[in-house]
């Protein structure tokens, strides 16, 4: 997986999901993208990802960020994460 590719759920030939640190430095990464469809993406699919994910300082620090985006859409589609 390349830096400017969207975050997704990789999962390799045995079935099993890439290890967390990179799941989490992929969120990262398309946290931050250029385009804002790639984070509108990624705020979406964060609200899929387990507990210990979502959890993470890193990823609750990107998830204020993208809520606070510029871009409409990017807000809406971090919302989920500003729920109790």
């Amino acid at each position: 997986m390349t830096p400017s590719t969207p975050f997704r759920l990789v999962v390799d030939q045995t079935g099993e999901q890439i290890a967390a640190e990179e799941e989490i430095c992929s969120a990262l990464t398309s946290s931050r993208h250029a385009n804002s469809n790639v984070r509108a993406h990624i705020g979406r699919t964060l609200q899929q990802a387990d507990t210990r994910t979502v959890a993470d300082p890193r990823i609750v620090d990107a998830l204020a960020a993208l809520r606070s985006d510029a871009d409409p859409d990017v807000r809406a589609a971090a919302s989920w994460s500003d729920r109790p």
